[in-house]
């Protein structure tokens, strides 16, 4: 079906994403929502989150749809730092930064990670899930707090973006560099900057 929205220059506003959104549950729009900070770190687009909340209630799994979001991570390695021949410590170090927010992974949790993979108790597309759950562990703990804390941030401004004013970057390549632009200014403590983003980025909508 064709999506109801407005295009502009370099974005686009989905009308029915908030509907759409609102008929999964809020634990898997979550999900969704992080799959996209996870392997991307970005914010995701209307349209695209539209499509996999529609691909999940047609009953594509989350650790399915995680496996995509690998495949399509490596499409872009540029953007992404993603290469099918990267080994499985630099897999884990690329997933500690973007989920955890820690670029330098503790050798404990490197060797966890990457013996996880190798042992084929997870996979690329598997691992991200698990991760994101051990992250919102830390909620309230004292010295790892602030990885729930960002994590839940980065959700924040997501929804904003994509839900809330259900914008989409015309081009793939937009959606990828300045959605990750947009993430990268979040911190544990701080929306406020991604927010201001994303309203001047609205603010480039002639009036109608």
């Amino acid at each position: 079906s064709t999506i109801k929205s407005l295009v502009f220059k370099d974005i686009s506003i989905n009308l029915e994403i908030a509907n759409k959104a609102a008929s999964i549950s809020a634990k898997d729009l979550n999900t969704l929502i992080e799959l996209y900070i996870a392997y991307f770190n970005r914010v995701p687009d209307a349209n695209g989150l539209a499509y996999w909340i529609d691909r999940f209630k047609a009953g594509m799994t989350l650790d399915q749809i995680g496996e995509s979001f690998y495949a399509a991570a490596l499409l872009y390695p540029n953007e992404t730092g993603y290469s099918a021949t990267m080994s499985n410590a630099a897999f884990v170090t690329l997933i500690y930064k973007n989920v955890l927010g820690r670029p330098n992974p503790d050798q404990q949790g490197l060797n966890y990670w990457t013996n996880s993979l190798a042992s084929g108790a997870t996979t690329r597309g598997t691992l991200v899930r698990t991760m994101l759950n051990s992250a919102h562990t830390f909620s309230g703990d004292a010295t790892y707090g602030w990885v729930a804390n960002l994590l839940d941030n980065k959700n924040s401004v997501s929804r904003e973006f994509a839900i809330t004013q259900g914008i989409s970057y015309i081009s793939d390549s937009d959606s990828i560099s300045k959605g990750m632009a947009i993430a990268a200014t979040v911190t544990p403590l701080d929306t406020s900057v991604a927010k201001g983003l994303i309203d001047a980025l609205l603010g480039t909508i002639p009036n109608t």
